[in-house]
Formats: structure tokens, sequence, C-alpha cells
């Protein structure tokens, strides 16, 4: 297949997606006006979304005006307590203006190491999903230690979305996709990976766009290894489009897919 059809064909199989959005998209209030009406063209299409959602400790930070991010965990902590509440109210503000509310689940590494607490996520997000309410999972960054930290919201979707047994994963980012190089400069963007080899980790750091966020290219190929390693597909893309998502369920050629072959 080439890379339409790839893509037209994960997007006509997807019933169940996650989607995650970085901070360094949400840093201005009117980001997630711009994002809910795309994550409400994936409801009308009868897909059950769930969006995992950085920001509250850039909230946070810009509620304070800081503009560095703190070094130690209990003033991080803090700035996530604060940063929260104003995102989640942000959210629900635009959700009811599309007919829908918005759920949040606060999650920390532990809770996918036990069974029970697994099947009371899924459990929680499909009944969340049948009232037609949109679940927005984050870390929950205000009692997280180093220990029970997903290190970021990458992974926590990937994992996320391989316990739901999502049928795609995308990640919206600040970049189009994961570049090729060329004499140690990025050529052309990579529509499609199949495989995840050194010579693509490699590309990572010169890929990479963090005063506000954790997460960057590498962290984004890790993620994409584990989702493929489950049989999920990944995709990178571009969130600063106001149209990106209509533009995947379009199967149009933007961004990077990690699908492994079978």
């Amino acid at each position: 297949m080439n890379n339409i059809e790839v893509r037209k064909n994960i997007i006509k199989n997807t019933k169940k997606i996650v989607v995650k959005v970085g901070t360094k998209l949400l840093t201005d209030d009117s980001e997630i006006s711009i994002l809910i009406p795309q994550i409400a063209l994936l409801k009308e299409r009868g897909l059950d979304v769930t969006l995992v959602s950085s920001g509250a400790v850039g909230m946070g930070m810009k509620s304070l005006g800081l503009e560095k991010r703190p070094m130690e965990l209990p003033k991080k902590q803090a700035l996530a307590a604060l940063g929260q509440c104003k995102l989640m109210a942000q959210y629900e503000v635009e959700c009811k203006k599309y007919g829908f509310h918005s759920a949040q689940l606060l999650l920390t590494a532990d809770a996918f190491k036990d069974s029970a607490k697994c099947a009371n996520i899924k459990d929680c997000i499909a009944a969340l999903c049948d009232e037609n309410i949109l679940p927005i999972v984050n870390e929950n960054d205000s009692v997280a230690t180093e220990a029970l930290k997903f290190g970021d919201n990458d992974n926590l979707a990937t994992q996320l979305g391989i316990m739901l047994k999502a049928d795609l994963i995308v990640l919206l980012t600040t970049v189009d996709g994961l570049h090729s190089l060329e004499n140690g400069e990025l050529n052309e963007r990579i529509s499609v990976v199949e495989e995840i080899s050194s010579d693509v980790l490699g590309m990572a750091l010169e890929n990479d766009d963090s005063t506000f966020s954790i997460g960057g290219m590498e962290s984004k190929l890790k993620s994409a290894q584990l989702a493929m390693d489950n049989k999920t597909p990944l995709w990178i893309a571009d969130g600063r489009d106001e149209n990106i998502i209509k533009k995947l369920l379009d199967g149009q050629d933007e961004g990077t897919i990690f699908i492994k072959s079978y």
C-alpha cells in the first residue's frame, strides 16, 4: 500500500482512539478552543475518544508569570495543582459548546501495574464514552514522585492506548513528523516508519524542538516502538495545524505513521 492507502486503511478500522496533546500546544488560552472542535469531529464519526492532555504545570507557570520550569519537585507539584483546575475549567467550557462534557482522570504509573486498577480505569473510560463524555487523562503531577511517574505524557498516552486496546494513538506535537537527515541537516518528512532502527533513533535529537515541556522526539520514538510492539498504530502529527484532525480523518499524507508490518 502507498502512504495514502496506509492512512485510509488505519482510519477505516479505527473505532477507539487516544489523542495526546503536548504542553507546547497549550501555552495559549485559545489553543483549547481550537483543539476541541477537532475532537468533536472524531466523536461525530462515532469514535470513542480519550484525550491525554499535558499542560497543567505550564498553565500553573503562566498563572504565576514564570518563564522557567522549576527543578524542585514540590514546586512542580504545586504548579500542577494550580494549573490542573484551570486547564479542566477551560476544557469544560469548550466541550459544552459542542454538546458534551469533559471528565478528568489523574493517573500515576503504578496504576498500570495493578490489574484491578487497570480494570477500573478501562471501565470508567468506557462508561464516560457511553455517556458521550470526553475522558481527559493527565499524570497526577501534584502527588507523583519520580518512582511513580510515567516520564512524560507520550509514554502515558501509549500505555493507555495499549491498555484500552485502542485502534490508533495520535501524538499531536509542534513538528510535522519525523524528518530524515542529510549531512547533519533535516531533510524531507518520513511518511511511514515500519521499523525503528538505530538510524531512525539517531534522528531523534536532530528532530527535537524545553522551557515548558519534557518530552521530545526521542520520547515519541520510544512510545512508537512500544506501540508497534503491541500492534497499535501510532501517528505523530502537527497540532499547530487547526485542521490536522480532519486531515487525519481524510487520510491525507500528514505527519509520520508508525506501523509494524506482520
